[in-house]
């Protein structure tokens, strides 16, 4: 999927910073380059822009991905079970994730920054391993998909409406 034209300058101001990409790329102020030099380049720069995750988004994990998940490791009792007592160290973590397993309309972004806590505390009292915590933020990740027609249209244009 192509990038907007709302990323576009934060894709050449991201090439233009990176010092792999710079000196590949080509502008309009470069002078005459042939069109394969160009093409090339610009495959090669979005490439090195792929690599190090530029436009890559996160998406919200389905509810039926998470209780799956959940199932096979075999957590969803000692979450229940601390989200019961009171006075276990991860209960509200624990009643949270319950809550969210148990909504099916619910999806969740496991990137977002506010998820981290929920899946510390989750981690610190050992209801689910680093493991399983990174195994929900993967699933949440998306790859990059700059391509090299995006990186032509953020060095060289059109800029206008497209």
């Amino acid at each position: 999927m192509a990038l907007t034209p709302q990323q576009l300058p934060a894709l050449k101001a991201a090439i233009l910073a990176s010092p792999e990409a710079s000196k590949l790329a080509v502008t309009n102020d470069s002078g005459k380059v042939p069109s394969a030099e160009a093409r090339a380049a610009d495959q090669a720069i979005a490439d090195a822009m792929r690599a190090q995750g530029f436009g890559a988004a996160s998406k919200a994990v389905p509810a039926w991905a998470r209780q799956a998940h959940a199932h096979q490791a075999r957590q969803v009792a000692g979450i229940a079970l601390a989200a019961a007592d009171p006075q276990h160290p991860a209960v509200e973590a624990a009643y949270a994730a319950v809550a969210l397993a148990d909504d099916a309309r619910m999806d969740a972004d496991f990137q977002d920054p506010s998820a981290r806590p929920l899946l510390e505390a989750l981690i610190a009292t050992g209801l689910i391993s680093s493991q399983d915590a990174q195994d929900l933020h993967n699933m949440s990740a998306t790859d990059s998909t700059v391509t090299a027609a995006d990186v032509s249209r953020a060095l060289r244009g059109p800029w206008g409406d497209e």
